[in-house]
């Protein structure tokens, strides 16, 4: 169990060991004797050499490193480029330059380099393409494939490459799908510390709260399920993720990840990409302090744990206490993060890691704010919550992977990596529901209080093979793998003793109800959960010319799916069962794509992707549930500026579903019962825009349209996703020290619909008199934030994040009358010192 008696005890016990965690920097002793043995690094130039064909590009680079490059014209033709960026040692760049090409390169004078096909293995001076460590911007030391993954010590808002729909590096360019990236500047300049917070600040996503610990994240008008972290498959039911700290970057896809794709959904996926154990020793310390008792502290450090710089550290500890600008809440987090690698061989790299969180909540809120049965606004204060005095959530995470690459040669390369996580919960609540009557502001009641002890393991499983080959004279690429994910859940479950009293929203007293709290005598209710996914995928890239791009793929799936339902027997803790929730299926799902390099900049691109789900639950003639099936067709232009530091996109795109199931509003036998009625589409445009505006303007901005309907019932299925949002956030760097940076979150209007029951509250338990229909619009609105951050050194630097400039009063989640609505923050600010070395 998570939380015995409670007090003041775990807190006590928190703070110490965080200031133990934060000790850690004594862990940089290790990395001093290994830093101090590395040889003084190489003369290095300033390169910035975009993707490109190959040979425009070795021209490119001899011109930015003075150096002079031979090769044979039939070695790079058809061959392109990686592109290549920042302050690097000369065979650093051309190591970065040649990655995925097969090409291999030697000196053969002080000034003069020549180009050879990749050996088997590396002889006569050579410098052999693979997992070489590369001295560069990133310090990185991992393979050159890994090099340009990562964002962090750049002062960038766009990457170099990412892998989400493709399972390899690939430019943003190259990537046919409307992809975001949140880089590790992006990620501190805006000082939040969530998934669920950086995600509502991406173009086009919406995130609405169901309470104060689960959110919803939606895309294109779908609820997006898929996160990854390392390109694995995770659970987010109860959007349990590790504090940001532990990530390098954050890759968005917005539409169908038709390939990789887990579940089916046509909304996009997000994959979280960890931060790497470095070569170049590195220590940060930040101490933040805010609004509302907001306190945090952050220590990172990384490097050599030999002189050779082949085994590499990585750790992170975070200790984050702090109040809401609601009444009761208190949050408590310790993180920890941990991470080793190992370049076993010149050809392969192994890596093993782990973390853990512990999160405790007091003021757990539940429901949210209720509105008169109408759907009109109580103007209830920012600060109002109905939590109870004994109300919290609180939970415990641990993880551990391992991850191996090797190249193969030529080119080749094998990958995989695995996790286990395991989750443990402990949740009690009340839960105030009930839309009140406009004239006598009655109808709110305490509906039930709750209590949860949950647990959830989940072992996830991925492998893949990619390389290149030639064909007609030019160079095509391939990727072929597989993923496999278990998890098992179960839930014990208490309820409320004797009959829910009347609340008095506008005199609410939180300690009132701690007659009623659960005391866990006995279970009420257990929930099983299981399952399995197994999927195999394929993809192909072929380059009919060097300007025109065809990629065709599929893949396999087959899920088993079951939640079991048991209620007590009365005797002896046993339990029978009696609801159930099954779903099984398998499926092959195609997807293709074109590109077309117009120019050397710009690139027109067109996808089409199937789509195929397997729900749960039975018709209401009680027969399995039939899949729901799909398409997502979508067409855009995207550009590579200013060398690659500037990228940019808009799309079109069209998604359709049918055969949706709807519920019914019984059961048949023990499960839910659905018309398979619904058919769904989803039309819109997207603009994407980031990296460097300018020289010293950083941006990171986009704007979406969404049209969302029910084409059965004639109406918006997603009222909650607004038809325009922008997402504005840009940087400015005046003069050396300086930074200014600012942003708008704006959105247009949205609204919810529905019906609402009105109790007699002078009956025990409270009979419903009646339903009342309700429809309620959020106005339009935007939130502008701003930050000012001032270097006193190149290790010490001062910064304050103001959001909220202007004091909106708004709902981040609009609910119904009865409760689920959700205040955004009000102003506040956040102030960070940063000290690294």
């Amino acid at each position: 169990m998570l939380r015995g008696n409670r007090g003041t005890g775990s807190k006590r016990v928190s703070m110490a060991l965080a200031v133990a965690l934060l000790a850690s920097s004594a862990l940089a002793g290790p990395f001093a004797p290994a830093a101090m043995a590395q040889d003084t690094p190489a003369t290095q130039n300033e390169f910035q050499i975009a993707a490109q064909p190959l040979g425009d590009a070795l021209v490119e680079f001899g011109r930015q490193s003075g150096l002079e490059v031979t090769a044979d014209p039939a070695l790079i033709a058809g061959k392109r480029s990686a592109a290549v960026s920042g302050r690097l040692a000369p065979g650093a760049a051309l190591s970065r330059l040649l990655a995925g090409t097969g090409l291999t390169f030697r000196f053969i004078s002080a000034t003069g380099v020549t180009l050879e096909r990749a050996p088997q293995a590396s002889g006569d001076g050579a410098i052999r393409l693979g997992p070489v460590r590369v001295e560069g911007a990133d310090g990185s030391g991992n393979a050159v494939y890994a090099a340009d993954l990562i964002t962090e010590n750049s002062p960038s808002y766009t990457s170099k490459a990412i892998t989400i729909g493709s399972k390899v590096p690939r430019s943003l360019r190259e990537t046919p799908a409307t992809v975001t990236v949140l880089t590790r500047e992006r990620i501190e300049d805006a000082g939040l510390f969530e998934l669920k917070d950086i995600l509502a600040e991406t173009p086009g996503i919406t995130v609405t709260s169901y309470n104060s610990q689960q959110s919803q994240i939606q895309s294109r008008g779908f609820s997006l399920q898929d996160i990854r972290i390392d390109g694995l498959p995770i659970s987010n039911d109860a959007f349990t993720f590790f504090d940001l700290a532990q990530y390098d970057h954050i890759e968005v896809l917005r539409g169908v990840d038709g390939l990789y794709g887990s579940n089916g959904q046509p909304s996009g996926a997000v994959n979280l990409s960890r931060k790497r154990a470095l070569s170049t020793p590195k220590y940060a310390l930040a101490l933040s302090a805010g609004s509302w008792n907001n306190y945090r502290a952050e220590a990172d450090i990384t490097g050599p744990l030999n002189e050779s710089g082949t085994l590499r550290a990585r750790a992170v500890a975070v200790y984050h206490n702090r109040d809401f600008f609601y009444d009761t809440a208190n949050r408590e987090i310790v993180s920890l993060y941990g991470r080793l690698e190992w370049d076993a061989t010149p050809d392969t790299v192994i890596a093993l890691g782990g973390a853990y969180e512990t999160h405790r909540e007091d003021g757990y809120g539940q429901s949210g704010l209720m509105r008169y049965q109408t759907g009109e606004d109580l103007n209830l204060p920012r600060s109002t919550s109905f939590a109870a005095d004994f109300s919290h959530w609180d939970h415990d995470t641990a993880e551990i992977f391992a991850s191996i690459e090797h190249v193969l040669g030529d080119d080749w390369k094998i990958s995989a990596n695995g996790a286990y996580r395991t989750y443990e919960r402990d949740i009690s609540a009340a839960y105030v529901f009930g839309g009140l009557i406009p004239d006598t502001n009655e109808g709110a009641l305490l509906a039930s209080m709750s209590s949860d002890l949950g647990k959830d393991d989940t072992y996830s499983f991925a492998a893949n093979i990619s390389g290149g080959f030639e064909l007609f004279g030019q160079s095509h690429d391939m990727v072929f793998g597989g993923e496999y994910r278990h998890r098992k859940t179960s839930s014990n479950s208490f309820l409320m003793p004797g009959s829910p009293p009347p609340v008095d929203i506008f005199d609410f007293d939180p300690g009132a109800w701690d007659a009623f709290e659960i005391q866990r005598d006995e279970v009420d209710g257990l929930r099983k959960g299981r399952r399995e996914d197994v999927a195999l995928y394929g993809s192909v890239r072929l380059n009919p010319t060097d300007q025109l791009h065809l990629v065709v793929g599929g893949r396999y799936t087959d899920v088993e799916d079951g939640t079991f339902d048991y209620d007590p027997t009365g005797t002896d803790n046993s339990f029978v069962l009696t609801r159930l929730f099954t779903s099984k299926g398998d499926a092959f799902t195609p997807n293709a794509a074109l590109i077309w390099d117009f120019t050397d900049q710009l690139s027109l691109y067109g996808t089409y992707a199937k789509l195929r789900q397997f729900p749960n639950g039975v018709t209401v003639q009680g027969n399995p549930l039939s899949p729901t099936n799909g398409r997502n067709l979508e067409i855009g232009v995207k550009g590579a500026f200013r060398d690659g530091r500037l990228n940019a996109s808009i799309a079109a795109y069209q998604i359709d579903r049918t055969d949706v199931p709807v519920y019914a509003g019984f059961t048949v036998g023990s499960q839910s019962a659905y018309n398979v009625v619904g058919k769904q589409r989803s039309r819109g445009v997207e603009m994407d825009v980031s990296g460097e505006l300018v020289p010293n303007v950083q941006i990171s901005a986009g704007y979406t349209y969404n049209k969302n309907d029910d084409l059965d019932a004639d109406q918006q299925y997603s009222t909650a996703t607004p038809k325009h949002m922008l997402r504005l956030w840009a940087s400015y760097t005046p003069i050396e020290k300086w930074q200014l940076a600012g942003g708008i979150n704006w959105q247009s209007s949205h609204f919810v619909r529905g019906t609402v029951s009105v109790y007699n509250r002078n009956t025990t338990p409270p009979e419903v008199i009646r339903t009342e229909s309700f429809d309620y619009t959020q106005p339009a609105y935007a939130v502008v934030n701003a930050r000012v951050a001032y270097a006193f050194t190149p290790n010490i630097s001062l910064s304050a994040n103001l959001n909220n400039l202007f004091d909106k009063t708004y709902y981040a989640t609009v609910g119904s009358s009865s409760g689920s609505n959700w205040y955004g923050e009000p102003r506040n600010v956040l102030v960070k010192l940063r000290v690294g070395f």
